[in-house]
């Protein structure tokens, strides 16, 4: 025989039809005038008539292709469709789990995913592994062998865009599959963003939980509903969450109600007065900045109306159950992370720099005409809204006007209190 690195089977004879799955097994070739060595290949098992499988190991159903360990897409030697049809067949054999998962698992088929192992001792290992799904939390990885849970390791997660995030991580499980073939579960040390690495399809949100514990729910939330039938129906599947729950009925009441602190914005699409949609553009042309959550029957209209052009604004398809609606307002109200936050911040910020500029006009007229209520409510306003931005200068300047104008008769009294508002409304949005 001559001199070869390895060998894998990655076709079958054309009348066998395509292979039904795959495992990895460990492959001994004999060198020319070399002792035995020991490699990596994969051997497919194919339906045969009558209902019999065999594996194959006939010469003349096998093609042996030169591998270099360097060349490897990962450690099974499985390219994309390989990989693919094993991916499919664990999909279709895996039994529904009884695990209660806290973050929802996408299907993330990455054919090789740089993983760098690191020993007791502190020597380490890089090796391309196979994906199969990735979470806010962590990743599920199939390589040719067993790793013992604890082990530490960095991850080169490939972004969408840009280089890849260097996600460092431990082992939290080695699940033996046939073969050689194992599925290792990976726990990042910290969450990642899940869309820095997966596209949405067809305009789907990508959610990261799967199960939602109520009770880590807190903060305010203004239902803009006018059917009483489903007011009652969120305030039942919300009660036992710590959410202090705001209701309005039409676009007039939620104006109002929305002036105060407001940490998520729950809009009906088809209002008495507004479409939900008109009515979170409005909100947010005045400087609301909570999160908000469209909630319609037709996700279609909805996004003809430019729903996804809202800063900050998604929906909620009806009928939903209490899990789907918990699900979503953790994603709202429980992501913080630099990812997700930052992100969220820096678009808020772009689409309220006008209202900051009208905001600081306004409180200069007040200040000139003593008109104490217009710079009340203009100062409300801003303290309900600064910390989403994540401007500390102007949650400052608006906790201090927050705290000093109901003490005030005129003014003219304390005019330094608005002017520093005004100013850090400028500067916010310069």
């Amino acid at each position: 025989m001559p001199a070869c690195r390895g060998v894998a089977v990655i076709g079958i004879a054309a009348d066998r039809g395509p292979p039904w799955s795959c495992e990895v097994q460990r492959v001994s070739m004999q060198a020319a005038g070399r002792r035995s060595e020991d490699y990596w290949g994969v051997a497919w098992l194919v339906d045969l008539p009558g209902d019999r499988k065999r594996r194959m190991q006939s010469r003349s159903t096998v093609q042996s292709v030169r591998i270099q360990s360097a060349e490897r897409p990962n450690t099974l030697g499985l390219g994309p469709r390989e990989l693919q049809a094993l991916l499919d067949f664990l999909d279709s054999t895996d039994a529904p789990g009884k695990v209660r998962r806290e973050f929802r698992r996408w299907p993330f088929r990455q054919t090789g995913v740089n993983v760098q192992f690191t020993h007791p001792g502190g020597s380490t290992t890089k090796l391309r592994l196979a994906g199969r799904n990735l979470s806010r939390g962590g990743i599920s990885l199939l390589h040719n062998g067993f790793v013992h849970t604890g082990t530490r390791c960095e991850i080169e997660l490939p972004r969408r865009e840009g280089g890849p995030l260097a996600a460092p991580c431990s082992v939290t499980r080695c699940q033996h599959r046939r073969g050689m073939l194992h599925e290792i579960g990976f726990k990042f040390d910290k969450p990642v963003n899940l869309k820095e690495f997966l596209k949405p399809e067809g305009g789907a949100e990508l959610s990261s939980f799967e199960n939602a514990a109520p009770q880590k729910l807190q903060g305010r939330i203004l239902h803009v509903e006018d059917n009483a039938l489903d007011v009652r129906i969120v305030a039942h599947y919300l009660r036992e969450t710590n959410l202090k729950i705001l209701t309005a009925g039409n676009r007039a009441e939620a104006i109002t109600a929305a002036a105060g602190q407001i940490d998520l914005l729950l809009v009906g699409y088809n209002l008495p007065d507004s479409k939900g949609t008109e009515l979170v553009k409005e909100l947010r042309g005045r400087g609301v900045t909570a999160h908000a959550l469209i909630v319609t029957a037709d996700p279609a209209a909805s996004m003809g109306e430019g729903l996804w052009e809202i800063p900050a604004t998604g929906l909620i398809r009806k009928p939903f159950t209490q899990e789907q609606l918990l699900c979503a307002l953790c994603e709202r109200l429980l992501i913080t992370d630099g990812g997700d936050g930052a992100g969220h911040a820096a678009e808020m910020l772009r689409a309220s720099a006008g209202q900051l500029r009208v905001f600081a006009d306004e409180l200069d007229g007040a200040l000139r005409t003593n008109d104490l209520a217009k710079a009340k409510d203009v100062t409300e306003k801003l303290h309900g809204s600064a910390a989403s931005l994540g401007l500390k200068a102007l949650q400052t300047a608006a906790d201090a006007a927050h705290i000093l104008l109901p003490g005030l008769e005129a003014l003219s009294e304390n005019p330094r209190v608005v002017t520093d508002l005004a100013a850090a409304c400028r500067q916010a949005a310069a």
